[in-house]
């Protein structure tokens, strides 16, 4: 037991580490979503994906670890991405949800706690939901993401948006 504490300690020091540094990697990805909006460049960049995996295991001292460095990093892109996105979708104002606000660093989880008591209370009830696009689309994947349960679910072909 006491090796797993010690274990478990290490970890916590580890995370301590890389929340720094992930920290750090999101603020320089706010800069480079405010370069791309100004030189109206695509979010994704496929090429520079791939040679952040390729050097990302190059650099790897146990390559038994390559398989896993890949999910790391594409997890880690996939967040970058979408708070690029977040940015340029509020034209350039950085709005972060559930009650973070940028000029500090508290986290008001009240906001968090109405988000989930409003989804579960929507999980309890036999409710009817509509998704703009087909079946199969990225919205109903959403909304299968966003419901735990079994809902009734309409696909609105004809949606017409207002602008």
């Amino acid at each position: 037991m006491e090796d797993l504490t010690r274990y478990r300690n290490e970890i916590d020091n580890i995370d301590k580490e890389l929340i720094q540094l992930f920290e750090k990697r999101m603020n320089t990805v706010l800069e480079i979503a405010r370069h791309k909006m100004k030189n109206n460049t695509t979010i994704l960049q496929k090429d520079r994906e791939e040679k952040v995996l390729s050097r990302a295991v190059d650099n790897l001292d146990n390559k038994a670890y390559s398989q896993e460095t890949v999910q790391f990093f594409n997890s880690i892109m996939e967040i970058s991405r979408g708070l690029q996105k977040r940015l340029i979708d509020n034209d350039g104002e950085q709005k972060i949800e559930f009650g973070l606000d940028s000029s500090n660093k508290n986290f008001d989880l009240s906001n968090v706690n109405k988000y989930k008591s409003l989804k579960d209370e929507l999980n309890k009830k036999n409710i009817l939901v509509g998704f703009p696009g087909k079946s199969g689309s990225f919205t109903e994947e959403a909304l299968n993401k966003f419901f735990n349960k079994k809902i009734s679910k309409n696909n609105l072909k004809n949606l017409k948006m207002f602008s």
